[in-house]
C-alpha cells in the first residue's frame, strides 16, 4: 500500500486486527506532506498463502499529538472498496481518503477538505526537484534455467551477461 497525506498534521495508521497478533504490530506514521509504502499485517503474516481474493483489514487513523493527550482513532476505513471516504480526525476535522486500485497495488490518499481537487484521485504527482541516477555496472548476468522438465537437474537455457554497462536515468 503506498500512502499520500495531503495533511498539514502528522497522521497514524493502525490496522483493524482480528486475530491474535502473531508478532507486535505497532502504527505507521506518515508525516504531513509525505507518502509511504505500507506492508500490511495481513498480508505478511499469511505469506505465501496470501491471495489477491482475501479481504483487505480495515484501517484507523489518527493525528499524531505533540502533547500528553491522545486523541481518538477515526471511524473504520474499509480500504477493499475504490472510492472516496470522509472521515472525522479528533484535533483536525474532516479529511478525504480516495483508495485506488492500480497494477496491484492499493494507493491512499489522505486530503483535507481544502485540497479535495484533481490531486486527490490521480497517482501521479509534478515533482519539484529533478531526480537523476547514474549507475556504472562492471558485469551483470541473467540465466534462465529449466526446472519445469528435469525436476532433479535443471538445465541452463539462456544466459545473457553485459559488461562495462553506464546506466543514466532522468526524467524528461
Amino acid at each position: 500500500i503506498i500512502f499520500h497525506n495531503r495533511c498539514p498534521v502528522t497522521i497514524l495508521i493502525k490496522e483493524n486486527i482480528k486475530d491474535i497478533p502473531k508478532f507486535e504490530v505497532y502504527c505507521r506514521r506518515i508525516p504531513s506532506e509525505c507518502s509511504i509504502h505500507h506492508e500490511l499485517y495481513h498480508q505478511i503474516s499469511s505469506y505465501p498463502d496470501c491471495k489477491t481474493k482475501d479481504l483487505l483489514p480495515s484501517l484507523f487513523l489518527r493525528v499524531e499529538s505533540l502533547e500528553d493527550i491522545t486523541s481518538e482513532w477515526s471511524d473504520a476505513i474499509d480500504i477493499n472498496n475504490q472510492g472516496t471516504q470522509v472521515v472525522f480526525l479528533t484535533g483536525f476535522g474532516y479529511v478525504y481518503v480516495d483508495i485506488v486500485l492500480q497494477c496491484g497495488t492499493v494507493f491512499i490518499t489522505v486530503a483535507p477538505e481544502g485540497k479535495v481537487g484533481s490531486g486527490l484521485t490521480t497517482t501521479n504527482r509534478t515533482l519539484e526537484t529533478i531526480v537523476t541516477l547514474k549507475m556504472f555496472i562492471t558485469q551483470l548476468s541473467l540465466v534462465v534455467f529449466d526446472d519445469l522438465t528435469h525436476h532433479r537437474v535443471s538445465s541452463e537455457l539462456l544466459r545473457l551477461t553485459l559488461d562495462s554497462v553506464f546506466l543514466h536515468v532522468a526524467p524528461l
